[in-house]
């Protein structure tokens, strides 16, 4: 039996935090080990105890201290075959570049030495401010950045000046991510903004796009990240995904955008899910 690849997830504090529990979920699904990480802010968007569910393990909050491990930051940089930052917000990215260590999650990222995966998190605003892109620049010659965007996203005007910029500047190194599922706050997408032929409208943009049509099968996902990008520019990666997959009782229903579950709800979840 090949050995489990273990990943450590760390969860900073933007709007979508809540997406980083069905990134655990999907992990464990496929046989990975999971360790979750949080920042002090993650906490005021999404519970531990939703992690400790979905994961069997204890959660590191970012004041963690444990008596018989002194040396915790290095235990778990030591323990994990790879980190994924997911989401991470203006303020970690900026972390992340100057080595900066003031609480857990930054000072494992410190002493971790194999491969870091950031999956940045913000408003278009933010995300095109100088001094997030100057971040961004010097980060890219070290490694992809992967930034993870909902279909709601694509009604933006902002969302598509960004992809101009970074289209212009030849940023190869930009992944985008897009969560396909037709589902945004109180509606369904299509009835109203919807995205026709959304591969066309980014590919006009000047941006490599892999349409990946069905965004549950991780075969499919792994294969659109290995593909080689000939024409040296950003790409966009489109993940046709249902809302609330695998749970009969909450898919493509609008409600769920932005929601937490009650514990009734947790119970039937986890009965579908298989925990």
């Amino acid at each position: 039996m090949s050995k489990k690849i273990k990943i450590l997830l760390g969860v900073t504090g933007g709007i979508a935090a809540y997406k980083s529990a069905e990134i655990a979920r999907l992990l464990i699904k496929k046989n990975y080990l999971v360790k979750v990480v949080m920042t002090r802010t993650a906490e005021d968007f999404i519970t531990p105890l939703t992690f400790e569910t979905l994961t069997n393990e204890k959660v590191y909050p970012y004041n963690a201290v444990e008596k018989d491990s002194p040396m915790l930051h290095i235990d778990l940089a030591r323990w994990a075959d790879i980190i994924l930052i997911a989401p991470t917000t203006a303020e970690f990215l900026s972390k992340i570049l100057h080595g900066r260590a003031d609480d857990m999650l930054s000072t494992i990222c410190l002493a971790y030495d194999k491969k870091l995966v950031l999956a940045p998190s913000m408003n278009k605003n933010m995300w095109a401010n100088k001094a997030t892109q100057e971040n961004y620049k010097i980060l890219k010659k070290r490694d992809k950045i992967y930034v993870l965007i909902s279909d709601g996203e694509c009604q933006e005007g902002t969302t598509w000046e960004t992809l101009l910029f970074a289209a212009k500047h030849k940023l190869e190194n930009l992944i985008i991510l897009i969560d396909y599922n037709k589902i945004q706050a109180l509606s369904k997408l299509n009835d109203a903004l919807p995205l026709h032929n959304l591969v066309k409208k980014i590919q006009s943009f000047n941006i490599n796009c892999v349409d990946v049509k069905n965004g549950h099968n991780f075969s499919s996902i792994l294969k659109s990240f290995k593909l080689k990008n000939k024409k040296k520019l950003p790409t966009a990666i489109i993940f046709n995904t249902i809302k609330g997959k695998g749970v009969k009782e909450f898919e493509n229903d609008p409600v769920w955008h932005a929601r937490k579950l009650s514990k009734e709800e947790l119970v039937i979840a986890k009965k579908r899910l298989g925990f």
